[in-house]
């Protein structure tokens, strides 16, 4: 829930700078505004990571304390999630991948990471309620020991996130592949008789390419 509502924080978030990072360049932007999207990839990962936190704490700390077998409505709760963020998962990705978002791209992985979470807390609580029925305690603990599995979870995909977002803030080079294809590219057009230098980088929703190539002196 406190995962979800995360979510609802971060998804206003993106709607508010989607409309920056589409804006066109101009005079104090000549590289446009698409790094905008970056940043807030790397926030929902902040963002993930907190939750990440906090989820992990309040499962350590109910180890120490008797527990209580949850309701069945919260495994149904969980299942529902679960079929929910699958679609919300696969949509997300594929406008994502559309319009080359990063933003939304960062959506659709905070959907994934609800996707295993939502899973492992129906198992967690199914765990709990047959341990509470067989009056087996150490399955009891099953709804905690789930609550820390998903919060590694949610760090493991913040972790991604965040190094990504990092990565192309400093300006790494894009993949090796996607490189060489805007070599042969290039390459197709006569008038170039070598490549001297070609650097390429993301930003945001599009790639910035420098290139220095040596034509017929003429």
């Amino acid at each position: 829930g406190i995962h979800s509502a995360a979510d609802v924080f971060a998804s206003i978030i993106v709607l508010l700078v989607i409309r920056v990072a589409n804006k066109p360049a101009d005079d104090d932007h000549p590289y446009g505004h698409g790094k905008a999207e970056v940043i807030v990839s790397g926030i929902v990962g902040i963002i993930l990571l907190l939750v990440s936190f906090y989820v992990v704490f309040e499962g350590v700390v109910g180890l120490f304390h008797p527990v209580e077998s949850p309701n069945v409505l919260a495994m149904w709760i969980a299942v529902i999630s679960y079929i929910a963020k699958v679609l919300l998962y696969r949509y997300s990705l594929n406008v994502a991948k559309q319009h080359h978002s990063k933003a939304i791209e960062a959506i659709a992985f905070d959907h994934k990471a609800d996707i295993v979470a939502s899973i492992a807390a129906a198992i967690g609580v199914l765990l709990s309620i047959i341990g509470d029925k067989m009056d087996v305690q150490l399955l009891l603990y099953g709804d905690k020991i789930a609550s820390i599995f998903v919060a590694y979870l949610i760090f493991n995909i913040a972790r991604q996130m965040m190094g990504e977002s990092f990565q192309i803030l400093m300006e790494g080079n894009i993949d090796e592949e996607l490189l060489k294809e805007l070599e042969e590219s290039i390459y197709e057009f006569e008038d170039v008789k070598r490549i001297d230098r070609v650097r390429a980088r993301e930003h945001g929703h599009y790639i910035l390419v420098d290139i220095r190539i040596s034509i017929d002196h003429f």
